[in-house]
């Protein structure tokens, strides 16, 4: 479920809508301009989340909020062709990495936490090397399906001369070197560093079986081979698309290869770094001089920028506080006093005012008396008559 809803429909559904509508974002340039930030912003803010998330399906998703960034800023500078080849090529290696995740955490148990794994190497070989090459292509790494279409991306902004384009494009790249650090951090916490001795669900990990195996293939050939062979479809101005998206003459890209070569040195210093805290003990000097900084920034991406805290308090509270103004005020208030309540009021003070005024300041004890001296001479005079 993950790989379909994550990789390829759901929420990639915007970006699909987006691109449909681009005869309508290409006369809206203001529009285009947000888009442009949105995504650089998108991108950066779901990398650094992949930092510090322990839950190996969480890590993925989060790599899937990123990669939606890059699609997003493409259509931002009206790369939409651009943008719907990094979505085509996105469903294979993050289905990819979905369906090995789900074979994992199959294989242990329904165990999903990175910090009780390790070793798994040797016992689900054929599962880590698929992915493997979902991950490398997720990076970008050369001649993998990912590679393709976010070095055409990041071309765009390079070779951009607006000021909105080239913050995106800053934020982009950090967002390169933050999807390798994670990724290797996936590999190396899952599959290449020793498990700890206290956990005994590793032991009982085991290979899927050959319906889970078959998948599994054909998604990590088409994560390695699927964005060379439609790289003429999509990034060489194809007549494949002009039926369906709209770009004007001024807002046409003529030069984009090459932009992403800063990026791939980032991802090949990510790798040295990532390697290093992961299976060195490099970690120990990074805990020893930075020990604070890193603490509080470690807080800060935990608490996901406090966006939970901002939700609670304006979002939550307030649905809180208009649900007890409703309950309150309309329910208890104005539809007490239109319904039950102002009906028996109602009642009450019609009956009363239709009372005869020698009767309003009378006890009770004198109506009952009047009504029985009203009822005595009634039937006193139904007899008379009926004798």
């Amino acid at each position: 479920m993950s790989a379909l809803l994550h990789a390829a429909t759901l929420v990639t559904a915007g970006v699909f809508l987006l691109l449909r509508i681009s005869p309508l974002l290409e006369y809206a340039p203001l529009t285009l301009t947000v888009l442009t930030i949105l995504g650089g912003a998108t991108a950066f803010l779901g990398g650094s989340l992949g930092l510090v998330a322990n839950d190996m399906k969480r890590v993925i998703a989060y790599s899937t909020c990123s990669q939606l960034g890059y699609m997003v800023y493409a259509i931002g500078v009206s790369a939409y062709s651009i943008s719907l080849y990094h979505l085509v090529n996105h469903a294979f290696f993050k289905a990819l990495l979905f369906l090995s995740a789900g074979s994992v955490i199959h294989a242990l148990g329904d165990e999903q936490d990175l910090r009780k794994m390790g070793g798994l190497r040797k016992v689900t070989g054929f599962t880590y090397a698929l992915m493997l090459i979902g991950s490398i292509s997720l990076m970008g790494l050369p001649f993998t399906t990912g590679f393709y279409s976010k070095e055409v991306i990041l071309g765009l902004g390079y070779f951009s001369t607006s000021l909105t384009a080239g913050a995106g494009y800053i934020l982009c790249l950090i967002s390169a070197l933050f999807t390798t650090i994670y990724s290797v951090r996936l590999l190396c916490n899952g599959f290449i560093t020793p498990s700890a001795k206290n956990i005994k669900t590793v032991k009982f990990a085991h290979e899927p079986n050959l319906y889970m195996t078959i998948p599994l293939g054909i998604l990590g050939v088409l994560s390695l081979t699927f964005g060379y062979l439609s790289n003429d479809l999509f990034a060489h101005h194809s007549s494949f698309l002009d039926f369906s998206l709209l770009v004007l003459p001024k807002n046409l890209k003529t030069e984009y290869w090459g932009g992403g070569f800063a990026a791939l040195a980032l991802t090949l210093i990510g790798l040295m770094f990532a390697f290093l805290f992961n299976l060195a003990n490099f970690r120990v000097l990074i805990s020893i001089t930075f020990t604070s900084n890193l603490r509080k920034c470690y807080n800060i991406l935990a608490q996901r920028y406090y966006f939970d805290n901002l939700f609670s308090m304006v979002f939550t509270l307030g649905v809180l506080r208009l649900g007890y103004f409703g309950a309150k005020e309309l329910d208890k208030g104005i539809g007490e006093f239109i319904g039950p309540s102002g009906i028996s009021n109602a009642l009450y003070y019609t009956g009363k005012n239709a009372t005869p005024s020698f009767l309003k300041n009378e006890s009770p004890i004198l109506y009952g008396q009047y009504l029985i001296l009203f009822i005595f001479l009634s039937n006193a005079f139904l007899l008379y008559y009926s004798l």
